[in-house]
């Protein structure tokens, strides 16, 4: 596989290459992904819209006033935002860093004292624990439908590779 197979045509390695160079130095363990649910599984996508049309639905009809159908939706769909909308995640030296929708978290490496997940997402949080509201204190892990378990296994590396450099004098 060449190093440019990614490009669709040679349009795009020219622009590729008129690009300035980066600024900062790129550390060699970075690592990004992008994971977009509601884009990656069909089926459930479709599934989830029939169950949020039909409760925009019950609820119009529950309380006969539009203004409640669109309540629902919008309440549903804020509560499944990270399933409908993509979420975009990066891995360097120091953090991990979530962009989504509604803006940018960060967590330094450091302070991670709980990471539970798996090939398909997880948890990372500053507590020791979970809790029920782990999710807005820590950081919460998507991972793409393909490619997940070696997302999932090259981040396990990063972060014990930080943990031996941490408790290292």
């Amino acid at each position: 596989m060449t190093p440019n197979a990614h490009l669709r045509n040679d349009r795009d390695a020219v622009i590729l290459s008129r690009m300035p160079s980066s600024p900062k130095p790129v550390c060699a363990a970075t690592l990004a992904w992008r994971v977009w649910p509601a884009r990656e599984w069909p089926l459930r996508t479709l599934l989830a819209t029939a169950i949020i049309t039909g409760l925009a639905i019950a609820s119009a009809l529950l309380f006969a006033s539009s203004t409640a159908a669109g309540v629902a939706v919008g309440a549903l769909l804020l509560a499944n935002i990270r399933f409908f909308c993509p979420s975009n995640y990066e891995v360097d030296a120091e953090s991990i860093t979530l962009s989504g929708l509604f803006g940018t978290r960060k967590l330094a490496l450091e302070d991670i004292r709980l990471s539970r997940f798996d090939a398909q997402g997880g948890l990372l949080s500053e507590r020791t624990r979970p809790g029920p509201f782990a999710n807005l204190r820590g950081l919460p892990l998507l991972f793409p439908r393909e490619g997940g378990a070696m997302i999932a296994h090259s981040l396990k590396q990063q972060l014990a590779q930080h943990a031996r450099e941490k408790s290292t004098p």
